[in-house]
């Protein structure tokens, strides 16, 4: 039987994963849409070498990069399947 803290669990864990999910799919979709050609190369540099206190790419609105939208897209999910497993 679900009791309401369960529930209350779920929705908590459905509210969470959905922010990373969509935040990450407007993301992904501004950086396609950007008139800037892609550089598969600068991308990683910029989301895997450089450390993020000196370069926030959360904050730049001018960045095409893709990989780290699909990171946080992959991360939504997996936050919502383990929960979900963890729960029942």
């Amino acid at each position: 039987m679900i009791t309401t803290i369960k529930l209350i669990q779920v929705f908590v864990l459905f509210f969470v994963s959905s922010v990373f999910i969509f935040y990450g799919i407007i993301w992904l979709r501004n950086s396609i849409r950007s008139n800037k050609d892609y550089d598969f190369k600068n991308d990683v540099k910029r989301t895997f070498l450089k450390p993020h206190w000196k370069y926030s790419s959360f904050l730049n609105d001018n960045n095409t990069g893709r990989i780290a939208p699909i990171v946080i897209i992959i991360g939504g999910f997996s936050i919502l399947i383990i929960g979900l497993m963890k729960s029942f």
